[in-house]
C-alpha cells in the first residue's frame, strides 16, 4: 500500500500517474494483454515521461517511502539465486525456448557490474504487471506502489527493455532523456536478472500471458 507521505508528495508535485485504487479497478493490465498492445511510438514516449517526472521528485525525507533506501544485492548473491532457480527450472526455461547456458553466459558477462548509489524516488517493482491501459490501450499510470524506495533509477528504466520492442524503447529513452553508462548498463542487467526470477512463478500460478510476457523480456535481454 502506497504511503501517506508518498501520496502527499504526488499530489504535491502533481504527479498523475499514480493510479488510486478505484482507476486501477477500471483500467487494463499490461500483462493480461497481447504483446503487440504497448508497441507504439506514444505509448513508449508516455511512458518515458512518466518515468522522468517521477525521478525528478525531490527526495526531501527518508521517511517518504517505508522501505527507505534498500542496498543492492550483490553480483554473487544475485548468482547464486539464479544458479538455484536454474537447477530447480530447467525445463521450465528450455520449454519456452531459453537454454540455460546461454542465460548463464550472458548473466555472467555482468560480473563487474557496478551500481553506484543514487537517492532517486523509485516506484522499485516494475514489470508489465504494474503498467496500466485504458481501454484503448493507451498508457495510463502505473499501480503497485508499495514498494517503493530511493535507489538508482537503472532499476526502474529497465522496465522500458521488458516490454517494448527496440523502436519503442528508442521512442522511451528520447522522452526520459539522458541517463549515465551505469545507469543504462543497470537498466540492462535488471531487464535480465527481474523475467528470470518470474518465469518460475508465471508456471506456479499458471499465468500464460504473463508467461508469454516475461519471456518476451528474456528472449530480448539475451539477443533472441
Amino acid at each position: 500500500m502506497i504511503t501517506k507521505a508518498l501520496k502527499k508528495t504526488f499530489t504535491e508535485s502533481k504527479y498523475l500517474y499514480c493510479l488510486s485504487e478505484d482507476r486501477k479497478e477500471t483500467s487494463l493490465k499490461l500483462s493480461e494483454q497481447v504483446l503487440w498492445s504497448c508497441q507504439s511510438l506514444e505509448f513508449g514516449r508516455k511512458l518515458g515521461l512518466a518515468l522522468k517526472e517521477l525521478h525528478n521528485i525531490p527526495v526531501h525525507s527518508k521517511s517518504l517511502v517505508k522501505n527507505k533506501i534498500i542496498p543492492n544485492p550483490s553480483f554473487s548473491e544475485r548468482l547464486k539465486h539464479c544458479e538455484n532457480l536454474w537447477r530447480k527450472h530447467e525445463n521450465q526455461f528450455e520449454e519456452v525456448g531459453l537454454p540455460i547456458a546461454v542465460l548463464r553466459e550472458i548473466f555472467m558477462g555482468y560480473e563487474d557490474l557496478e551500481v553506484e548509489n543514487e537517492e532517486v524516488l523509485l516506484h522499485g517493482n516494475l514489470s508489465c504487471q504494474q503498467v496500466m491501459l485504458s481501454e484503448n490501450f493507451e498508457f495510463i499510470g502505473l499501480s503497485d506502489w508499495g514498494e517503493s524506495y530511493v535507489g538508482n533509477r537503472g532499476l526502474d528504466i529497465s522496465l522500458a527493455w521488458m516490454i517494448f520492442e527496440e523502436p519503442v524503447a528508442k521512442a522511451f529513452f528520447t522522452s526520459y532523456g539522458p541517463i549515465e553508462e551505469s545507469q543504462f548498463e543497470l537498466s540492462l542487467f535488471q531487464s535480465l536478472y527481474y523475467p528470470m526470477v518470474m518465469l518460475p512463478h508465471c508456471f506456479k500460478i499458471q499465468d500464460e500471458n504473463l508467461k508469454q510476457w516475461t519471456a518476451f523480456a528474456l528472449r530480448k535481454a539475451i539477443g533472441l
